[in-house]
């Protein structure tokens, strides 16, 4: 390893990375290890809820784990972006490095986050993404719905936060195509919807000899399978494979 740090302190923590002399998590359960206390320290927070870093921005008093977080998050108030891309003709900036990273893929096309499911190829260009995408295979729902008598619940906080909106009546997305006054509950709604205002149909299938598009990225994956023959959507009662979500569904009916 020919790392090099700029401290001692520094090179004596990554050593213990070498050495597997860490610092680890005495909670019941829990076998996460660190290089240094400062990170045990932080870690133990998620465990009792501390979060002493507390927002001084008037209205706010969110507060976090780390002061880390919470520079990030007063950003949010200041509108600060110092990460910014340098990608010919791209201007987006961001406020965290993690973003700045995850935005590079898009120029890169770099997926880096695969899917470990048995005949399942998804890749993604961040570790939440595939989180989010594990869930459709795992079943797992955290988010449910506070509506009294709904009982639903979502693989995603956004997921439900549209969702909410169906008991609510809210469409904040509204087209201002002239005699066009249509409202949606979700942003990607209504950007698929304003695609059939402009024509453009920005999802390419890749497949050798296909040179079929369309205005939703949720079509081309169905299309997808036409040429994969993938089944990646498993009933846990008899263990039929499906290509798509909506075909597993009807099954189980």
């Amino acid at each position: 390893c020919e790392k090099a740090f700029s401290t001692p302190y520094r090179l004596k923590a990554h050593n213990r990375a070498h050495t597997g002399d860490t610092f680890k998590c005495e909670q019941t359960g829990c076998t996460k290890a660190f290089i240094t206390p400062s990170d045990l320290q932080k870690h133990c927070r998620t465990h009792t809820g501390e979060k002493p870093y507390r927002c001084k921005f008037e209205g706010c008093g969110r507060s976090y784990t780390t002061a880390h977080h919470l520079k990030v998050h007063e950003r949010s108030h200041t509108g600060d972006k110092p990460y910014k891309c340098t990608y010919n003709g791209c201007h987006k900036a961001f406020a965290t490095g993690y973003g700045l990273k995850s935005h590079i893929r898009t120029h890169t096309g770099e997926k880096p986050y695969k899917c470990t499911f048995k005949s399942c190829e998804k890749a993604f260009k961040t570790s939440g993404d595939l989180s989010k995408h594990m869930r459709i295979h795992s079943g797992e729902r955290p988010f449910k719905c506070p509506f009294e008598g709904c009982g639903r619940s979502f693989t995603t906080s956004n997921i439900r936060k549209v969702h909410m909106r169906t008991h609510t009546g809210e469409r904040p997305y509204i087209c201002q195509v002239q005699g066009c006054n249509r409202a949606f509950a979700s942003a990607t709604n209504f950007k698929n919807h304003m695609r059939i205002h402009t024509g453009e149909r920005p999802y390419c299938c890749t497949y050798p000899g296909c040179c079929k598009r369309f205005t939703e990225y949720s079509s081309l994956y169905k299309h997808h399978v036409v040429h994969t023959h993938s089944k990646p959507y498993t009933c846990k009662f008899c263990n039929k494979t499906y290509r798509q979500t909506s075909t597993l569904a009807m099954h189980k009916r």
